[in-house]
């Protein structure tokens, strides 16, 4: 879960079916990994693409598959349901955050506060440099 992004999950169902396609040994041709796809998913056109590329990948040794199926099923889930979803409300409110806390220096600074104000100002700074990496990480591991 992240703070301002949030990916759908996959449903377990479809992780399972991607496994599964994993871990088979590539049919012979094109033509059969599409029938294959077909089998295991049933005529969603969506999904048969995405199962026929899992099936066309040599099966895995080393690495877990469940992992692997549940990276690719997240990935599907967001092309699917239109990516992943900005939570405008966190982020107005850490807008309104940093907002108060340069209000507060200002008004520190305004008063001959000098102190208060550098201290509110450096708060202002850095909750502006979190927020802004956050956005930063979440949106490059989204997309």
């Amino acid at each position: 879960m992240g703070l301002f992004f949030e990916q759908h999950a996959p449903d377990p169902r479809l992780v399972q079916l991607i496994a599964q396609a994993i871990q088979e040994a590539p049919p012979a041709d094109a033509n059969a990994t599409q029938q294959r796809a077909k089998t295991l998913v049933g005529e969603n056109p969506a999904l048969v693409g995405i199962v026929s590329d899992a099936l066309a990948q040599p099966a895995p040794t080393g690495t877990n598959p469940a992992q692997k199926a549940n990276t690719q099923a997240t990935q599907v889930a967001n092309q699917l349901l239109g990516g992943a979803s900005f939570n405008t409300g966190r982020f107005v409110i850490a807008l309104l955050i940093f907002a108060l806390l340069l209000g507060g220096g200002i008004a520190a600074n305004a008063c001959s506060q000098t102190a208060s104000g550098s201290t509110l100002f450096a708060l202002a700074t850095t909750v502006f440099g979190v927020v802004s990496a956050f956005l930063g990480t979440e949106k490059s591991g989204t997309s």
